[in-house]
């Protein structure tokens, strides 16, 4: 996947009555992700902090509802930096967190490495 890119997946959804708990109906979304931006070097803006190789990917868990969504900023050999969401009326809702610190633990080498999403391993 390169920027611009989105990936697209029918999912199989049961809406269930608030009252009785019971299913209202079934129905089916769709799912879309898509990868927005990619920064050698990004500032997060809460803290001021600078992070090398960043992509920042949105995410629908429905795609016809363009307000409902979840846009995160991921950094090379970090994970999420900053996560913000803008699901109104959903359980996550609308809010933002990102990083504050990193700790250095030993742990093994992951088994995955750091997909070359823009086909530079280099990076």
């Amino acid at each position: 996947m390169a920027v611009g890119d989105n990936l697209k997946s029918q999912v199989p959804v049961e809406v269930l009555s608030p009252d009785t708990r019971l299913v209202k109906h079934h129905g089916e979304v769709e799912m879309r992700i898509e990868i927005n931006n990619h920064y050698d070097n990004w500032l997060l803006p809460e803290t001021g902090v600078s992070y090398e190789n960043v992509i920042e990917v949105t995410f629908w868990s429905d795609a016809k509802n363009s307000g409902s969504k979840e846009v995160y900023h991921l950094a090379k050999g970090k994970g999420t930096i900053r996560f913000s969401s803008s699901n109104k009326g959903e359980p996550s809702g609308v809010r933002t967190a990102w990083a504050v610190e990193f700790r250095n633990k030993e742990i093994a080498k992951p088994s995955t490495p750091w997909y070359p999403v823009f086909g530079n391993p280099e990076k």
